[in-house]
């Protein structure tokens, strides 16, 4: 913040004589707000390479739709972006529509394209995933027969065995 600041300086070039009142009051107290903010200070209104109105409008306890419709508002609100845009403290100005502009038009057809022939690839090796899977279970399969197998012939080996113990015969 800066020290010795005067709102009715900082408002110069704007005729407040002939604005509403509430509009007035609006723009006094952003320009009391702003005027005296640092390069640190901008930080907390500073979002995402841009100027957070949101934040701005809370902490003035003013309505958006000032910041957005008034015309004197949304003057000075760019005044001051032009000097942060300057600064490079953010990378757009205020009230600018997001548009999508060629290059990042073909730089994102790029990624889905790239993201597109990813997502076949993956589907691909799914699909040979999904195959040795089923290989696998069918062995596995078959290695349970083939247990259940050698279970039961241990089984009849054994009472062959007992009986063979208990009787001195072997089973026919």
């Amino acid at each position: 913040m800066t020290a010795g600041f005067d709102v009715e300086i900082e408002l110069s070039g704007f005729n407040l004589d002939r604005m509403h009142p509430a509009a007035k009051a609006n723009l006094t107290k952003l320009a009391d707000l702003l005027g005296q903010l640092d390069d640190e200070a901008w930080l907390d209104y500073i979002d995402s390479g841009a100027i957070d109105l949101s934040a701005l409008a809370k902490e003035l306890s003013i309505s958006r739709s000032s910041l957005y419709q008034n015309e004197h508002i949304k003057r000075y609100i760019l005044i001051k972006a032009e000097t942060l845009f300057a600064k490079k403290m953010i990378v757009e100005l205020p009230y600018q529509t997001r548009e999508k502009n060629n290059t990042s038009d073909s730089s994102k057809g790029i990624r889905y394209s790239i993201t597109d022939k990813e997502i076949r690839e993956k589907n691909l090796q799914i699909k040979h995933l999904q195959t040795q899977v089923a290989e696998l279970s069918a062995e596995i399969d078959g290695l349970k027969a083939e247990i259940r197998a050698a279970k039961q012939e241990i089984e009849r080996s054994n009472v062959r065995e007992r009986h063979l113990a208990q009787s001195g015969r072997l089973l026919r």
